[in-house]
Order: structure tokens, then C-alpha cells, then sequence
């Protein structure tokens, strides 16, 4: 999970939310907007776990 920011040509900020299982090297999520609160990442997070349902290990 990270973030990652850029800017478009026109100056307009953005922030993208990116989640990767770094066993598989699968993007389990690209969550982007101009402004990313705690909330966007829980939702973006329960969304994977309901999908893919919870982790056995969680790498730091």
C-alpha cells in the first residue's frame, strides 16, 4: 500500500491510493482523487478483504 501524487497540466493536484500483493505482483487497487481521506483508504481496504478476504501476513 502507498501513495503516490502527481499534477496535471492544467496544475490540478491528485493523490493515488495503490495497493499490490507483493507475492503475486497483483494491484488489488488503484483508488485516486484529488483528495484521499482515512475514510477512502478503509473503504478501498474492507472492499479487498471482502473480495479476497483477510491476509495470513502483512509485510512492513
Amino acid at each position: 500500500m502507498d501513495f503516490v501524487a502527481d499534477q496535471l497540466a492544467d496544475g490540478r493536484r491528485f493523490r493515488s491510493l495503490t495497493v499490490v500483493d507483493i507475492y503475486t505482483r497483483e494491484c488489488l487497487a488503484i483508488e485516486s482523487e484529488q483528495r484521499l481521506k482515512g475514510k477512502d483508504v478503509v473503504l478501498a481496504l474492507n472492499r479487498i478483504q471482502i473480495q479476497r478476504g483477510v491476509p495470513k501476513f502483512v509485510y512492513l
